[in-house]
């Protein structure tokens, strides 16, 4: 009696023990492969568009990327920063793929106090980055606006709207309807 005790013991400790250790090593080879994307404004040039740099200081490539802009809040300082605050984004841009090491230029016609980007890995797990002059969060998921889907956000390799702001949204990121849409344009 006492041996199969000692025996189911050791099976329940083993058990454990894997378990651990596979969220554990998975956990390390998500992060492995993570991309980390950070940004650095950069002067305006000449025709007066606004320049982001973005730069993946990560160990895989950043796809599927979706840059935008977001209203200040009066008072929230770094608090602007976290997840699930309720900010009003606008003026997406579908951006091109950016390789470990590598570096994005990215010309805007808005700018704002607060940017952020989503973007997947070669998985597709989704990250978010957020970033102002009170520091930058980098999130696992997406904490951008779901109301910007891939094929209605303006890739930066054509000409962005001209009527500004667009893809506007509501604190709870929901899309702003047209009605209330051409209001703000």
């Amino acid at each position: 009696m006492t041996a199969n005790m000692l025996a189911a013991v050791a099976i329940a400790i083993s058990l454990v023990s894997f378990v651990i250790n596979f969220r554990f090593s998975s956990a390390a080879d998500r992060r492995g492969r993570m991309p980390v994307l950070v940004m650095k404004r950069l002067p305006r040039d000449e025709a007066g568009a606004n320049h982001v740099l973005l730069t993946n200081v990560g160990n895989g490539p950043a796809l599927n990327i979706i840059f935008g802009l977001a209203e200040k809040i009066k008072g929230a300082g770094s608090k602007q920063l976290r997840k699930g605050v309720g900010e009003r984004w606008f003026s997406p841009l579908h951006l091109f793929p950016i390789p470990p090491g590598g570096e994005l230029d990215v010309a805007h016609p808005e700018t704002s106090s607060l940017l952020g980007v989503t973007y997947t890995d070669a998985l597709g797990n989704p990250y978010t980055m957020k970033t102002s002059q009170y520091g930058t969060f980098v999130f696992e998921g997406r904490h951008l606006p779901e109301a910007w889907p891939m094929d209605e956000v303006p890739p930066m390799w054509e000409k962005p709207p001209s009527k500004r702001p667009w893809l506007r949204t509501t604190p709870d990121g929901r899309a702003l309807e047209r009605e209330e849409r051409s209001g703000t344009e």
